[in-house]
């Protein structure tokens, strides 16, 4: 088992290296198939754990920019406000199925927009971190 930290630089800030993510998915399996009774033949499984929604920022190389801004960032609460008064709320719930959040990927675009445009300027792509279903 492997882990990583969430950083905090302000109150309501959290991200995430996401290069932290591939050091401990390398730890962990290094660790599990260092084992004396370990083969990899042996191995008919992996569990891995998933985040919700977070933002990965990536260039036009699809390598992160910064830090990943994780679902409990809670500095969009501006962008969120924003988003509901361009489109109002029952709207964007009827389109999307939710309110504007400070935790979804909209508003987090925004934060990276507003407040860092010298590295939105260098974004390609804003992905999610995602598990892929089913067999490994």
């Amino acid at each position: 088992m492997a882990s990583y930290a969430t950083e905090s630089r302000q109150p309501g800030y959290a991200e995430q290296n996401p290069d932290r993510w591939w050091d401990a998915l390398r730890l962990a399996m290094s660790e599990m198939l260092s084992r004396p009774s370990m083969r990899g033949a042996d191995v008919v499984a992996l569990g891995l754990t998933g985040q919700m929604h977070s933002a990965v920022f990536l260039d036009a190389a699809g390598v992160p920019i910064r830090s990943a801004l994780m679902w409990s960032d809670g500095r969009a609460e501006a962008e969120a406000a924003e988003i509901e008064q361009r489109i109002p709320r029952h709207e964007l719930v009827a389109r999307t199925g939710n309110r504007s959040n400070v935790s979804f990927n909209g508003t987090q675009d925004h934060v990276g927009r507003h407040h860092e445009p010298e590295i939105f300027a260098r974004t390609r792509w804003i992905v999610q971190p995602r598990m892929p279903c089913g067999r490994v």
